[in-house]
């Protein structure tokens, strides 16, 4: 229940101070040192004991209450009262708390506090608690690997789970989109869309700063966006179709290949932005948009192959690959030396800058190196949503949270913050 002016007159009285005649000792512990709950709530289980040691019967009032990771406090139950003789307890042993999958994400303390209504005298004891979030996202670079749920970005290095740095500006409410890359992210929160630029060192700038001109991009009602690979572009869905800008303010409507008609499309997938391009994979092929050329040669937006019942796509700066009826097919500037595996319903692609990765049960493959040399990799993902590559290193969203493997590593398992483990 939310407070009322009775629950809210007990928490005032914590500021009182206590009597020198203490005649209540009160217990409260969690059956774990450092309760985690995952993303959907459930039980926490917990001891609670209030003993009377003084020499007369009591009269106690008690009740619990929640403290929110923002400070809000929640009282589930209205007080009750209590009476204890001298030198007895009342003692609560294996109580469980339901946390439902409606409280936020975070750290949680729960209290349990008493008042003698003979003394005045306030007693409290409490713990605490985690509450885990829904991961939404899992992206890699240049060693780092940063994830995103419902409390914001953190990144780690691979190698070093003690390496940390936050690259959103944190915490941003309501979100319910993200994309984050090595230079750059935009999120949708709010019923807005808002871009920051950073360096994934750490040192991140000012939210919605004029690297990233989303002012001068009318949007109604934004759905999703997308980053480019590079971090110098970005797309967005929202009620009117989709909207495209960088640095420089919305993509110029001259001179380019036009954005689809969002609307008309049936299933569209999500958008891969390259630079000053982007691809979308939906049921009637591949439509590509943005500039005709890049490096003075023709762009992925130009001459797309038909695509006939798509089931993968990659996209890069300069090249795009994409699969279907009729295999696996590239266009722009496509390297010379490039593997042309044949695609399996499983495969998952990973695209950078200038590279594609695939990961199967054949193992992983870099596009770029030529030929099919799979690397069988020593373990496997469980029911993976996402898989992001990097040189020789995986990392994968699925059933258990975030798992990372480096080929690098003796042992392989690379460490993720317990934030990302479900």
């Amino acid at each position: 229940m939310l407070f009322n002016k009775r629950a809210w007159s007990f928490i005032s009285l914590l500021s009182m101070p206590f009597s020198s005649f203490a005649s209540v000792d009160i217990q409260l512990t969690a059956s774990d040192e450092k309760p985690v709950l995952q993303r959907t709530g459930g039980l926490l289980d917990y001891n609670q004991s209030i003993q009377n040691t003084g020499a007369d019967t009591i009269e106690l009032e008690t009740y619990s209450y929640f403290t929110f990771p923002d400070g809000k406090v929640y009282m589930p139950l209205p007080p009750t009262v209590i009476s204890l003789d001298a030198g007895q307890s009342y003692e609560k042993s294996g109580q469980q708390l339901n946390i439902p999958e409606s409280f936020p994400a975070g750290d949680f303390t729960y209290h349990l506090n008493t008042y003698n209504q003979t003394t005045s005298e306030i007693k409290t004891a409490a713990f605490s608690f985690q509450k885990k979030s829904e991961i939404l996202d899992i992206i890699m670079f240049e060693g780092y690997a940063c994830a995103t749920d419902l409390v914001g970005t953190l990144c780690w290095a691979i190698e070093s789970r003690n390496d940390f740095f936050e690259p959103t500006p944190e915490p941003l409410k309501n979100m319910t989109h993200i994309d984050v890359t090595r230079n750059a992210a935009c999120a949708v929160y709010d019923g807005k869309v808002d871009c920051w630029d950073h360096i994934y060192h750490g040192l991140r700038r000012t939210i919605g700063s004029k690297w990233y001109r989303t002012s001068e991009v009318n949007f109604v009602n934004p759905k999703e966006v997308y980053v480019g690979i590079s971090g110098s572009d970005a797309c967005a869905v929202d009620d009117e179709g989709i909207k495209c800008w960088n640095h420089n303010g919305q993509w110029s409507k001259y001179g380019v290949v036009p954005i689809p008609d969002y609307n008309a499309l049936v299933n569209p997938g999500p958008i891969h932005v390259g630079r000053y391009t982007a691809c979308i994979k939906h049921d009637g092929g591949i439509s590509c948009w943005g500039s005709k050329k890049y490096d003075s040669k023709p762009s992925i937006a130009v001459d797309v192959p038909t695509v006939t019942n798509p089931t993968h796509l990659a996209v890069t700066n300069k090249y795009a690959c994409a699969s279907g009826d009729e295999g696996l097919q590239c266009w722009g500037n496509v390297p010379s030396k490039l593997s042309s595996p044949v695609l399996k319903p499983n495969t998952i692609l990973s695209s950078k800058t200038r590279s594609i990765y695939s990961l199967d049960d054949r193992g992983y493959l870099a596009w770029w190196v030529g030929g099919e040399n799979f690397r069988p990799l020593p373990y496997t993902f469980d029911n993976p949503s996402k898989v992001v590559m990097n040189n020789d290193t995986v990392c994968g969203l699925d059933n258990t949270g975030i798992q990372c493997f480096s080929r690098r590593l003796p042992q392989y398992t690379t460490p993720v913050p317990d934030r990302f483990r479900y």
